[in-house]
């Protein structure tokens, strides 16, 4: 008797439920395991991490902190992208090489899209800073965002949505300023004072990808209503470069050495010090590490979006990552006189 042609089909009915079960029974382990991994990634014990300034000390303790803490977390996997991600050792550091003459400075001015800031760039630019900028031939940026005058709604998805009458009159008077002088730049980001941190990060990666040379050594960043003093950094710059115990520099007019106010500390409880953020500079290995750093996205997690409080966190990232030895120059006299505006 032939055999039927209904018989594989029948097999098929028995069969696939059966692998389709071992095959499910099989990827359950997989998952589990999986997550046990992760579990064991983010209960390992952190070093402790220290960095100090002349007269001022901070050191954070991650090993106390909750394990299952968002902060925790991020320390976590902090650490392990530093495994992960081409960045710079501390031994590459142009520390033993760097030129502190103040033409290898590139100097980033903060700035604004509104009518106002607008003006004050003018004042600027008729004051004597451009002229001590060029006579040190200093490179120097007015950085923008693009007009915001209405709040960003995350949930919004309109694709055809226009700029509003203010953003366009607004963008019309960029774009001729920027015609007509080339010392300003414009980010492609909405300039929101909010997510100013996020700025600061976008003219990090401004500088590293387009502003920086072979032969930069500082970087520095000031409102559009400060001026820096050149001389008093290359000073600085060169104590700390003849320094063997020393890898990079971060200096600015005021150190945040010790926190006043309760939104200066991490959530944590812990403090990193920072520099207030009228004017401070840093060395262009710790720009470039800390523009190429992943990391750098999400201190968020930890602290405040305080602009300046976030540079004082991305730097305590770099010396957890790589143990590197920061000189933090506190010095009033890197700016000249405030501008009036």
């Amino acid at each position: 008797m032939p055999l039927s042609r209904n018989r594989p089909n029948t097999m098929r009915t028995v069969l696939l439920p059966f692998l389709a079960g071992a095959f499910f029974m099989w990827g359950g382990i997989s998952v589990r395991n999986n997550i046990r991994e992760t579990q064991s990634l983010l209960t390992a014990s952190v070093s402790r991490s220290r960095i100090s300034s002349a007269g001022d000390r901070t050191t954070t303790k991650a090993s106390s902190l909750d394990l299952e803490s968002p902060v925790h977390q991020y320390q976590q996997l902090n650490l392990k992208s530093a495994e992960s991600n081409n960045i710079d050792t501390p031994e590459q550091s142009p520390s033993s090489s760097w030129n502190c003459d103040p033409s290898n400075y590139l100097v980033l001015l903060k700035s604004g899209t509104v009518e106002k800031y607008q003006k004050r760039r003018a004042q600027w630019r008729e004051s004597d800073c451009p002229a001590i900028y060029n006579q040190f031939n200093i490179t120097y940026r007015f950085m923008l965002g693009l007009p915001a005058h209405e709040e960003i709604d995350p949930k919004e998805h309109d694709q055809f949505k226009r700029a509003s009458q203010e953003e366009v009159e607004d963008m019309i008077r960029i774009h001729s300023e920027v015609v007509n002088y080339t010392d300003t730049e414009i980010l492609s980001m909405k300039d929101v004072y909010n997510d100013f941190h996020l700025k600061t990060l976008r003219m990090f990666e401004w500088a590293v990808d387009r502003g920086m040379t072979g032969n930069t050594s500082m970087v520095v960043f000031h409102d559009d209503d400060f001026c820096l003093e050149p001389n008093v950094l290359q000073a600085a710059c060169e104590r700390v470069s003849s320094d063997t115990t020393k890898t990079s520099l971060y200096g600015g007019v005021y150190l945040w050495g010790v926190p006043v106010y309760d939104q200066q500390k991490h959530f944590d409880g812990s403090f990193a010090p920072y520099f207030s953020g009228n004017l401070y500079a840093l060395s262009s290995d710790l720009v470039r590490d800390i523009a190429r750093d992943p990391a750098s996205f999400f201190t968020s997690v930890v602290a405040t979006n305080s602009e300046d409080l976030q540079v004082g966190a991305w730097v305590l990232n770099q010396v957890r990552k790589k143990s590197r030895k920061v000189a933090f120059i506190n010095e009033s006299r890197l700016k000249s006189e405030q501008l009036e505006m």
